[in-house]
């Protein structure tokens, strides 16, 4: 019976496990990637108090957050805007965030220097933000600097911002920890059930 109560729980752990790489790899947007803002500073070198939140139903930008959330759509906008895809390598849609001046907005002088915590970005991380201008229509490319679970971009103005994560096919996706340590813990329970099994016989 306990051989039995083992291999259920190592086939439930198993499947756990598949069902979060398949959530670690799906394009679609990944929630609570982009925690908040490090630091700020305008061109004059003035810290600028900057909030980053949730685009709602129902909010005014919530048309740009579902089209830039497929990886379609991303590729698309890429390709537009020349940035080179390599074959093989693949495009995650981290993050969509609305990106606002918290207080008043006219004491801020453009360009404005963003440092965003993001979780899972190492340093050398190949990291590219879309940013939507809503008086051209359309999306721009922003160049970033990433470090150790921060991505830091230049704005001429803010508004809904998509974090894309360009990597290699073979590469974890952010998120494949989890998937690493419920391996861990089948491994575990494998032991445990060959251990059980010997003292018994």
């Amino acid at each position: 019976m306990k051989k039995r109560l083992m291999a259920l729980a190592c086939v439930a752990v198993l499947t756990l496990g598949m069902s979060m790489t398949a959530l670690a790899t799906n394009p679609s947007v990944q929630a609570g990637i982009v925690t908040g803002v490090e630091g700020a500073k305008d061109k004059e070198g003035t810290s600028a108090k900057v909030i980053v939140e949730a685009i709602h139903d129902n909010h005014e930008h919530d048309e740009e957050k579902d089209y830039i959330s497929t990886e379609a759509n991303v590729k698309k906008e890429l390709a537009n805007l020349k940035v080179e895809v390599k074959t093989g390598e693949k495009v995650q849609v981290l993050d969509v965030k609305n990106v606002e001046i918290e207080g008043d907005a006219s004491l801020v002088k453009f360009p404005l220097t963003i440092t965003f915590k993001v979780n899972g970005i190492k340093a050398g991380d190949k990291v590219i933000l879309l940013h939507y201008v809503s008086d051209a229509k359309g999306w721009e490319k922003l160049d970033t600097i990433t470090g150790n679970g921060t991505v830091t971009a230049t704005f001429n103005s803010l508004s809904p911002v998509a974090f894309i994560k360009l990597a290699d096919a073979k590469a974890p996706a952010t998120g494949e920890p989890i998937s690493l340590m419920l391996a861990g813990a089948v491994v575990a329970l494998g032991t445990v059930g060959t251990v059980v099994s010997k003292k018994r016989k």
